[in-house]
């Protein structure tokens, strides 16, 4: 646990993306909210998604937002979780489902620090930190097709070479890189794990 802790503070303290991996129920929300809560954007916004939950059409609206008419029912301006989120913290829980379209999309937000609102074609500039978390091996998916590398290079852009994994529940640290000697039963064994 003094491990975790310790690695949150870390990756608070620095301003790139935080990664974080694990089965469902192993807390990588709370890793989120610690990360925000320790980081130098603690008084601004915290925000959250699951990815999984929205359709692309209604996810783009829900991290862009809408211009006034931009489609029917849209009877107003709205700002999207990045603009809500300016200053401080967007989690994408589930970033793992995202479909190519959307992992494009998101792809061109942390390349460009930039938004445009469904409907618009005027960018915005925003200043969020991104926690991502999924309960895949993002880089098992990047071998089957599924995720784009270049992505998961802009998610894990932080993580330092050796950087330690956790486990969710009787934290104890391991490699981030299997190390020779171990099994691949205790590789999968592995409940959570956070890379920044």
């Amino acid at each position: 646990m003094v491990e975790l802790r310790r690695a949150v503070l870390q990756a608070a303290a620095a301003p790139f993306p935080v990664l974080v991996e694990g089965e469902s129920g192993t807390g990588k929300e709370l890793v989120a909210r610690s990360v925000h809560a320790c980081g130098p954007r603690r008084a601004q916004p915290f925000a959250a998604i699951n990815c999984a939950a929205f359709s692309d059409e209604l996810l783009e609206t829900e991290l862009f937002g809408h211009a006034r008419g931009a489609f029917t029912g849209a009877v107003s301006t709205r700002r999207g979780l990045f603009e809500e989120a300016s200053g401080g913290t967007l989690f994408l829980d589930e970033v793992g489902e995202l479909s190519p379209r959307a992992q494009a999309k998101l792809l061109r937000v942390l390349q460009d620090g930039e938004i445009r609102k469904v409907g618009e074609s005027v960018s915005r500039h925003v200043d969020v930190r991104i926690v991502a978390a999924t309960n895949r091996r993002l880089r098992d998916e990047v071998h089957a097709g599924r995720f784009r590398s270049d992505l998961l290079y802009r998610l894990e852009v932080g993580r330092p070479a050796g950087s330690a994994a956790w486990t969710g529940r009787g934290a104890r640290p391991t490699s981030g890189r299997r190390r020779r000697g171990r099994s691949e039963a205790a590789g999968r064994s592995r409940r959570a794990r956070w890379r920044h």
